[in-house]
């Protein structure tokens, strides 16, 4: 394995220690040994520790672990369970358990936008998915009902409106812009031949 430049960035940033709780058959701690090895090198504050849930069965009911494979990050007295050992999913996982919390983008609605939901063709569930794997929460906003965009934003995205916005969304989003918030804009080309 190799470890992506993502990954041993976040490993090198660790200014506390961070403890990975594998809890897997003794039998099959390689399989997660070989990756560990390799985030324990890039980082002194990462330790590993391998726990078989049949051996110990108290420390699986104290982290509440029910399936092999599952692993606990803990950091400062906050936990992230992660169940699969590719380098995504555990990289991210400790992001979260670092950061304490995800961060939130919201896919503005109302006009006729993409939906974030929808699995179809058109629909931007895969963008909401990959989104997720990256330590964002996509959530949907209704601007119009709403007299400011939430504090906790991090981005706001306008997936393919089709109409325009009305007058508070407008100043909304400029005030955000002017915290210095961050706004995406996906726009369709027209649909007809001669519309602007």
């Amino acid at each position: 394995f190799t470890l992506s430049p993502q990954t041993v960035k976040v490993l090198q940033s660790l200014d506390k220690p961070v403890k990975a709780l594998v809890f897997e058959k003794e039998t099959d701690f390689d399989r997660f040994r070989s990756r560990f090895n390799e985030y324990e090198y890039y980082s002194k504050q990462f330790a590993a520790e391998y726990i078989d849930p049949d051996k110990t069965p108290t420390r699986a009911r104290q982290y509440q672990v029910t399936a092999y494979g599952t692993i606990i990050l803990e950091y400062e007295g906050r936990t992230e369970r992660v169940s699969s050992e590719r380098e995504q999913d555990l990289t991210n996982a400790l992001i979260k358990v670092v950061e304490g919390r995800s961060k939130k983008v919201y896919f503005i609605q109302g006009h006729g936008e993409k939906d974030t939901v929808s699995g179809e063709r058109n629909g931007y569930n895969a963008i909401a998915q990959a989104l997720n794997t990256q330590n964002f929460v996509a959530e949907k906003l209704v601007l119009a009902q709403q007299t400011s965009v939430p504090e906790d934003a991090t981005l706001i995205v306008f997936a393919g409106p089709k109409g325009d916005l009305l007058a508070p969304e407008v100043s909304a989003v400029g005030t955000y812009l002017k915290k210095g918030g961050k706004v995406l804009f996906m726009l369709d080309p027209p649909e007809e031949t001669g519309q602007a």
